[in-house]
């Protein structure tokens, strides 16, 4: 059952047999998950993101029509839950939807490049509006086609390779300026 497309276990799924979205689980846990943290950055907040949109993914499966591809389907739904996670802690006044940083389990030196790296990384994109970040964490980090983020976002290829294309120049730029002014 592992070789079946996404849009046939999705299929299964809605006709009952819902261990076929144990399947998509495994498939999608991961990009999910990294999508979450990189506007949320905190680990056990994004595992129960990834847990929220999955319970949405059985809740309305019948939605799910055929007519887009099943990981846009799903990253729409993710988006949705990370804005209604936003907003309700956002309501509530809760801590800060970016509180963590981020590093890999390295070795000597290369851990220290690798993590400030990854520092200045998660800096310059907390620089970036939450509608940017969120945009070039689904192509850059969850590697979603540019298609599959314009179906979401409701906007034509060309708009997003665009726009994808500037949040590159102002990441980059971000970078820059974190360097300059020592903060790395």
């Amino acid at each position: 059952m592992d070789l079946l497309t996404d849009e046939s276990l999705i299929e299964k799924v809605q006709k009952g047999q819902v261990d076929a979205c144990g399947l998509l689980y495994k498939r999608y846990k991961k990009p999910l998950f990294g999508y979450f943290y990189n506007n949320v950055y905190d680990e056990a907040r994004c595992e129960d993101l990834v847990q929220q949109t999955f319970e949405k993914v059985l809740k309305y499966k019948k939605n799910f029509n055929g007519s887009g591809s099943f990981k846009s389907w799903l990253f729409t739904i993710a988006r949705n839950t990370y804005i209604d996670e936003f907003n309700h802690r956002k309501k509530n006044r809760s801590v800060s939807i970016m509180e963590h940083d981020f590093a890999h389990e390295q070795h000597g030196e290369q851990k220290l490049i690798d993590e400030e790296k990854n520092a200045l990384l998660n800096k310059a994109l907390r620089m970036l509006d939450d509608d940017k970040r969120e945009m070039i964490t689904m192509v850059k980090l969850s590697e979603m086609k540019y298609q599959q983020v314009a179906d979401i976002y409701g906007l034509s290829l060309s708009n997003v390779k665009t726009r994808i294309y500037r949040i590159m120049i102002e990441l980059k730029e971000n970078a820059e300026k974190l360097r300059a002014h020592g903060q790395i």
